[in-house]
């Protein structure tokens, strides 16, 4: 996965695009931008994450005539249809007007922009991005702002026979863990072998079966 911002034309605008790549065959598989049709609202300087499940968010700058540079982001489920991105949400709003060229002729901007999982769970959600402060007289000042979006558990559905350990087992494209809800559904088999395969709650549709050879399911339910 990674994101980039690109300018467009017709009206001009900035926009934050990002992009899911197959590293084996360097082909696309997904694609999409947070952008404004209308020119009215411009995204820059992206960072993008990617969960334990396939779920993504993008941190960035938004910025409008009438809007100062301001923090937010967007995200999407892995469930969501391909090439889509859910609303942006801008979380702190600018405050004053940014002005810092350095001596040169570029007002800069940009530097600070991070995304990334949750280390505790590998599923929650962490934005840090900046936003324009009040100024400190005529000066101008950034800072910078926190965001946690918190991604509630979902059902994990086999798509196939396979291993445990497998993510192509996986709707998830992931390997359940021991706060996973995990249903297999009919005509599949998966086998633990030499694992140990962990869950929340396994649910057996008629017509499944789990093969333990050498390995272990653990459960809380």
């Amino acid at each position: 996965w990674t994101t980039h911002m690109v300018f467009l034309n017709s009206p001009s605008r900035t926009s934050a695009e990002w992009w899911k790549i197959n590293p084996t065959t360097g082909s696309v598989s997904q694609a999409g931008r947070v952008d404004d049709p209308s020119g009215a609202y411009f995204y820059s300087f992206p960072s993008i994450a990617v969960n334990n499940y396939n779920d993504m968010m993008l941190g960035f700058s938004r910025f409008s005539s009438s809007q100062y540079p301001s923090a937010a982001y967007a995200f999407r489920l892995a469930t969501d249809a391909p090439n889509t991105l859910q609303a942006p949400y801008q979380y702190k709003n600018g405050e004053a007007d940014y002005v810092k060229t350095f001596s040169g002729t570029r007002n800069r901007w940009g530097d600070y922009s991070s995304t990334f999982t949750d280390p505790a769970n590998d599923r929650d959600f962490w934005a840090l991005q900046e936003y324009a402060m009040t100024k400190s007289g005529t000066t101008s000042r950034w800072g910078t702002w926190w965001a946690k979006v918190n991604v509630a558990p979902t059902t994990i559905l086999s798509t196939q026979s396979g291993l445990w350990n497998a993510t192509t087992t996986w709707s998830c494209e992931c390997i359940p863990t021991g706060n996973d809800i995990v249903q297999i559904n009919s005509s599949h088999s998966v086998t633990i072998n030499n694992y140990t395969a962990r869950a929340k709650n396994v649910a057996l549709n008629p017509g499944n079966i789990i093969f333990v050879n050498n390995g272990q399911l653990m459960t809380n339910e």
